[in-house]
């Protein structure tokens, strides 16, 4: 099934569809059976053509998702963490950032990381980005710059 130009939340809708009653959701594709090994089984819809690449032709990255994201839905949760109190030793509660939050932060990021390459004289548009940090939101944020960086190099 190739990207469609209809609207995503209706296409969306029809793919969620059971397939029609008594029949599987999955269907083995013809001709990958092997000696000891079982078939590959794909989705009911998608077994005699390509798989589906988008259902949103505008959204084809991870990058793109977000952006489409921060566009549709600024004030919805994006990321959240649960911060760590070193003098109790226990998580708090649940801090959200919302994708408009989010997406000020990789900006940010993004500008202090081209300034400090600048600083030390790389004034390419590509370099390698080597990151530490606990499990939090910090590197989700960096995934994400690194991704503009690439979609904006490639």
């Amino acid at each position: 099934m190739a990207p469609t130009k209809q609207d995503p939340d209706a296409f969306t809708k029809a793919l969620r569809a059971p397939p029609p009653p008594g029949s599987p959701y999955s269907l083995p594709i013809p001709g990958s059976a092997k000696d000891g090994r079982t078939a590959v089984y794909r989705n009911w819809r998608f077994v005699e053509g390509p798989l589906l690449q988008t259902i949103d032709p505008e959204m084809l990255t991870a990058h793109d998702a977000f952006e489409l994201a921060v566009k549709r839905t600024p004030n919805a949760r994006c990321l959240g963490h649960r911060p760590w109190d070193p003098v109790t030793k226990t998580l708090g509660k649940f801090q959200w950032q919302t994708y408009a939050e989010t997406a000020v932060r990789r900006k940010n990021l993004g500008a202090g990381v081209v300034e400090l390459h600048k600083n030390v004289g790389v004034t390419g548009r590509q370099y390698g980005v080597g990151l530490w940090c606990q499990n939090r939101p910090e590197w989700q944020i960096s995934g994400m710059y690194c991704a503009v960086m690439d979609n904006n190099c490639g």
